[in-house]
């Protein structure tokens, strides 16, 4: 009993010893295990050791991993771990396997930000001899974007991970120059690029080392760029550049020239029409001055004719009728002057300085007269050249009914006209006129070049003259588009 406890105290010995001796005989800087990139220029790797512990980072995704040499009777005595690390997740792909695998080679991919644990156990008393954590970072291409023509600081950088997406806008005439911040962790790291223009959907790829001297954009484009160190794609920085349009090709100016155009426009339009209202004005005018010119014409020979009237009065002995008469023709003066610098007079005026001159006329020659207004006419909203019936009634007097005395009717009719916005004066008598040349005598003369001086004031206001002479002597004045205009 005593002899089997002794042994077992030896066996116990034994083993101690050679777990405290194995990793005496391996240690290295290293460890046991090479770990490089699977293939050549396939990125880099980095080791960093702290006791049994290896900490491996990794640019590339593809590694190898293998022992460094033959481990002879040691490699029997161990046996090897390997797992993706998943945090307390319990990882299900964890291997176990010995050491002749190891020594084989063992081919692994990493994902940016991912973690493989490789540990190196003793058979025996499962003791921890090596532990090997590679890791494969996320790396974003440290990138400063700035105008070469430009003293000012960088238009943007990929600096930190907030920078993952982001953009800016540069007018026209500035150009983009890329320059790379070296990294303290893995150097000469190349970086790809694909520039996309979003109007046209083209793509330009390509890689740069240090610097991008210039990047091909056009004005007035926006484009998608992306960056990505070449030994990890998977990790692009998205970076939106907005190239402004030239200054004179912009909305704004587009719209400045489309101002300034219409403004030009509206001003040559103002100018014109000022310079063809100032015409159409300056020709109005003279012709108002013609019409008035006319118009005064009249009014001596009304004058002389209302006088001679007087004068027959007197000279038959008729005073009372002649002091009558002088009293009517003041009054009708006095309204023929207050119009006479009037072109134009309400219809409702001319009626009642007719009815006058009519009543004068009456007590020399007794005969009827009668002014008729049709109804639907308004006559003090109508508005009619001044003067232009006394001619034709003073020769409706003088010519038609003068001789017939009792016997002599004189009607003035004002109706509606068979068109819109028509009306006519009808100045009618009984009488016939005996010598063709009243019909263009002086007053009926004047009467139609004053209504061709109006007719050419306005050709929307049409005055028309007509006489007839198939039962007694009817004169008729039509005025077109004279009514509501």
């Amino acid at each position: 009993m005593k002899i089997n406890k002794f042994l077992l105290s030896l066996l116990f010995l034994f083993l101690y010893f050679q777990a405290v001796a194995a990793p005496q005989d391996l240690h290295g800087k290293s460890g046991i295990l090479r770990i490089e990139p699977q293939e050549h220029g396939a990125g880099q790797v980095k080791m960093v050791s702290d006791g049994n512990n290896f900490h491996v980072t990794t640019a590339g995704g593809f590694i190898k991993i293998q022992s460094k040499q033959s481990l002879g009777m040691s490699g029997s005595r161990l046996y090897v771990k390997r797992y993706f690390n998943l945090g307390d997740t319990v990882n299900a792909q964890q291997v176990t396997s010995g050491m002749d695998q190891v020594i084989q080679g063992i081919k692994i991919y990493l994902l940016p930000g991912q973690e493989y644990i490789i540990e190196i156990l003793q058979r025996e008393t499962n003791l921890l001899i090596f532990k090997y954590i590679i890791k494969r970072p996320i790396l974003i291409p440290k990138v400063s974007f700035f105008d070469p023509n430009s003293k000012s600081k960088s238009l943007w950088d990929t600096f930190s991970d907030k920078n993952m997406s982001g953009g800016f806008s540069l007018s026209a005439r500035n150009k983009i120059s890329l320059r790379v911040v070296e990294r303290s962790d893995f150097t000469d790291l190349s970086i790809d690029y694909n520039l996309r223009n979003l109007e046209t959907k083209e793509e330009l790829v390509g890689k740069f080392l240090h610097a991008l001297d210039e990047l091909p954009v056009e004005a007035n484009t926006s484009y998608r760029l992306l960056l990505s160190y070449s030994i990890q794609k998977e990790v692009p920085v998205v970076v939106y550049i907005k190239i402004k349009p030239y200054w004179y090709k912009s909305v704004i100016t587009y719209g400045l020239i489309g101002v300034v155009m219409v403004i030009i426009i509206l001003l040559f339009i103002t100018r014109n029409m000022s310079k063809l209202l100032g015409i159409s004005k300056d020709r109005q005018q003279r012709m108002e001055d013609a019409a008035i010119r006319l118009q005064s014409l009249l009014n001596p020979h009304f004058t002389f004719n209302a006088l001679s009237a007087i004068q027959g009065l007197i000279n038959t002995g008729r005073i009372e009728d002649a002091n009558f008469y002088l009293q009517e023709f003041s009054m009708l003066l006095r309204k023929t002057l207050a119009n006479s610098e009037s072109l134009f007079s309400n219809l409702g005026e001319e009626l009642e300085m007719m009815g006058i001159y009519m009543r004068l006329e009456a007590l020399r020659f007794n005969f009827t007269w009668s002014v008729l207004i049709d109804p639907e006419l308004r006559p003090a909203e109508i508005e009619i050249p001044t003067m232009i019936i006394q001619p034709v009634v003073e020769n409706a007097v003088k010519h038609g009914i003068a001789n017939l005395r009792e016997t002599g009717i004189l009607k003035i009719l004002c109706k509606q006209g068979e068109q819109d916005h028509t009306f006519a004066i009808i100045i009618e008598d009984n009488g016939v006129w005996q010598d063709a040349n009243t019909l263009s005598g002086y007053g009926l003369s004047l009467t139609r070049k004053r209504i061709d001086a109006i007719n050419k004031l306005d050709r929307t206001q049409l005055i028309e003259l007509e006489i007839k002479t198939d039962f007694g002597t009817q004169i008729i004045i039509t005025f077109h588009n004279w009514i509501n205009t």
